[in-house]
């Protein structure tokens, strides 16, 4: 499997060996992402200076988010966007960051996107939190 090298550091060898042997969204298909996503349910803002959009995270890696909308909203497709995450757990806590739109989709509402400049301190804690969220999710599954 391919990390950045913001969490290449981290991961530990059994974890990245394992990816293609686990099933589902957060394990096989995290083999051919760079930047590996676990599930997020928090509270997101979204704006752009004139709309604001609120919805729920549905996961995140260090590099972006999709976002399931409360109703539709006029973004598209490369509009740069402030996201607001409320309350992410193991000390993240609320944070923002500006994105831009990379997917869109109608049913039912959402965006995905892709952190621009995200805060380096920011991206190590997402990282650390993804490989959290996939150890944990991992070790249930060997025992269940």
């Amino acid at each position: 499997a391919v990390y950045s090298s913001g969490t290449q550091q981290k991961v530990p060898q059994d974890l990245a060996l394992n990816f293609e042997k686990q099933s589902g969204t957060y394990g096989v298909e995290n083999v051919y992402r760079r930047y590996p996503r676990a599930p997020l349910d928090v509270e997101v803002i979204l704006h752009n200076n004139q709309e604001v959009l609120w919805g729920r995270s549905i996961d995140v890696s260090e590099k972006g988010s999709f976002i399931h909308l409360d109703s539709p909203g006029d973004f598209r497709l490369g509009q740069e966007v402030t996201a607001i995450f409320r309350n992410i757990p193991s000390g993240v806590g609320t944070t923002s960051t500006p994105a831009v739109i990379m997917r869109v989709i109608n049913e039912p509402p959402g965006y995905g996107l892709f952190f621009l400049n995200i805060n380096p301190r920011l991206r190590r804690q997402l990282a650390s939190y993804v490989i959290t969220q996939l150890r944990a999710q991992y070790a249930q599954a060997k025992v269940g």
